[in-house]
C-alpha cells in the first residue's frame, strides 16, 4: 500500500503522539507500576527501534526532538543489553541506577516534545498543539 504525503504525515503525527504517551508511562515511578517493567521496555520498541528512528523527520519531528529521540534510544538499548531478558520486579528496578537514570531520561525526552505539545492527529497540514 502506498501512502500519500498527506496520509504519512497523518501517521508519523499519530506516532509522535504515541511516542508521549510512552515517555508519560516511562518518565513516572508510579505510571510504571501499572504497565510492569517488561511492558515499560516494550512499549519504547512498539514505536521506536533503530529502523524506524531514521523516519522521524521534520516537519512532524522537530530536529531537537530527533537528536533527543535517538539519545534516549541509545540509552534505552544500553539499559535494556543490561538486563535479562526477562526484566527484575519493578520494586528492584526502582533501587537500581540505571533504570532511574532511563527514567530520568525519559522526563528530559519528554520535556523536549512539551516545546511543541501534542499534535492534531486528523489534518495533516495542521500542527497546531491538541493541549
Amino acid at each position: 500500500m502506498h501512502l500519500s504525503d498527506d496520509e504519512k504525515q497523518l501517521v508519523y503525527k499519530r506516532i509522535r503522539n504515541r511516542i508521549i504517551d510512552v515517555l508519560e508511562v516511562t518518565a513516572s515511578l508510579d505510571k510504571q507500576a501499572e504497565f510492569g517493567a517488561n511492558e515499560v521496555v516494550n512499549l519504547w520498541e512498539d514505536w521506536v527501534d533503530d529502523e524506524q528512528l531514521i523516519h522521524y523527520m521534520e516537519p512532524v519531528f522537530s530536529r531537537e526532538e530527533q537528536i533527543a529521540m535517538a539519545d534516549y534510544h541509545g540509552q534505552w538499548k544500553s539499559v535494556v543489553d543490561a538486563f535479562p531478558q526477562q526484566m527484575p520486579k519493578l520494586e528492584m528496578l526502582h533501587k537500581d541506577q540505571h533504570w532511574l537514570d532511563l527514567t530520568a531520561a525519559a522526563h528530559r525526552l519528554l520535556q523536549v516534545f512539551a516545546k511543541r505539545g501534542r499534535l492534531i492527529e486528523d489534518d495533516p497540514h495542521d500542527s497546531i498543539r491538541r493541549e
